[in-house]
């Protein structure tokens, strides 16, 4: 094998779990189409941009609107927020939270004003534990882009366009500049599917750009982590070789840092798993090429790949066609037909809901013809 063939194939397997598929693995649990609610290009006419971008006024408006369904005590208070659960097992849907006792003029000039205090991360509500007390403007910016970043391709674009708008006022704070690395990263993905792929680059470096600054300012955030891990895994495609195998190296580390700080984390899990197969799957030779660029030693195994996918499966039971497909691939790996049939057979009963779920149910049925 020449050695370009081989070190193109070590760079795709230990990278499996970043780049193009970090970004189909995150919209599975979030389990929403990209392309749902946008039609045409994305950077199409000016009245088209103009109808997805929401001026301060907007904001301040959809705010007001969403006191109505915001409630608890005052900010001294450090009450639980209780969320209702998505398919992702973390994102919030309907929300209730600590609100000030300030009257409403106060209240919507806080929006020009600094992010005081502590706001709950996506992985704070897997759990429904409460982290200190909140400021009332920032609860409610960030409970707004939550609940547009859980909705449809133009709901993530507004997201994004609304933190964009204030970044400089929370340039400071990591939880504004995750949620910024995380619209940016989504807004990037919806760009390059409307075939914009320069300026999916460009939003792909900045993503990551806002998630390395909200490392710098607090280091032990899961979700600061997971955003580190994502965003770096969407430049696999802009960098060569040796860089891109170091990226799956540092994605691994900022992934195995997120579960330690959030072991229900169901995406994170899922990602090490696919890390791990990869990996794990590599020949010995692959290995000591990536060892070499590396520098350092690259091991996995199945086993602890299954235990990745199975634990996913734990905490999100039958909410993903493709992680009972890995867990089956697993099994199949260590010769256990037996297991590997059962969850494919599994896999094979869930609906087919998008394009996805199609190309893993034709490797479903390739594969339960052969371990049936």
């Amino acid at each position: 094998m020449q050695k370009e063939t081989t070190v193109a194939i070590v760079a795709a397997a230990t990278g499996i779990a970043i780049g193009a598929s970090s970004v189909i693995i995150y919209q599975r649990f979030t389990n929403v189409p990209l392309s749902i609610g946008v039609t045409g290009s994305v950077s199409g006419s000016a009245n088209d941009f103009r109808a997805l971008t929401s001026s301060l006024d907007d904001v301040k408006r959809e705010l007001k609107e969403l006191r109505t369904v915001i409630q608890g005590p005052s900010r001294q208070s450090s009450g639980i927020f209780p969320r209702a659960r998505t398919h992702s097992g973390y994102l919030p849907s309907h929300s209730a939270a600590i609100v000030s006792s300030e009257d409403e003029e106060d209240f919507f000039e806080a929006i020009d004003g600094e992010l005081v205090g502590t706001w709950r991360s996506e992985s704070d509500v897997v759990d429904g534990s409460a982290n200190g007390l909140v400021e009332s403007a920032a609860v409610q910016l960030f409970v707004s882009v939550d609940q547009l970043m859980d909705g449809n391709a133009e709901q993530k674009i507004k997201a994004y366009h609304i933190l964009y708008e204030v970044k400089s006022q929370y340039s400071k704070d990591h939880e504004f500049l995750w949620r910024l690395a995380k619209a940016t990263h989504l807004y990037a993905q919806i760009v390059g599917e409307r075939s914009d792929q320069e300026q999916k680059k460009q939003l792909a470096y900045k993503a990551n750009e806002y998630a390395c600054a909200a490392l710098e300012l607090r280091s032990n955030s899961a979700d600061v982590h997971k955003w580190c891990a994502v965003t770096l895994g969407s430049l696999s495609d802009y960098v060569g070789t040796q860089q891109k195998i170091k990226n799956g190296y540092q994605f691994k580390e900022h992934c195995e840092i997120a579960l330690k700080l959030q072991p229900k984390d169901s995406l994170v899990l899922h990602l090490l798993g696919r890390w791990c197969y990869s990996v794990a799957m590599l020949t010995w030779f692959e290995k000591k090429v990536a060892n070499t660029l590396l520098g350092a030693p690259i091991e996995s195994s199945v086993a602890e790949a299954r235990n990745y996918f199975l634990k996913a499966e734990e905490i999100q039971p039958e909410s993903w066609k493709e992680n009972l497909l890995y867990i089956a691939k697993c099994y199949a790996a260590e010769y256990d037909y037996k297991n590997a049939a059962d969850w494919l057979e599994k896999a094979f009963n869930m609906p087919i809901n998008d394009t996805d779920d199609e190309v893993a149910h034709n490797e479903i049925e390739t594969l339960l013809s052969k371990y049936r």
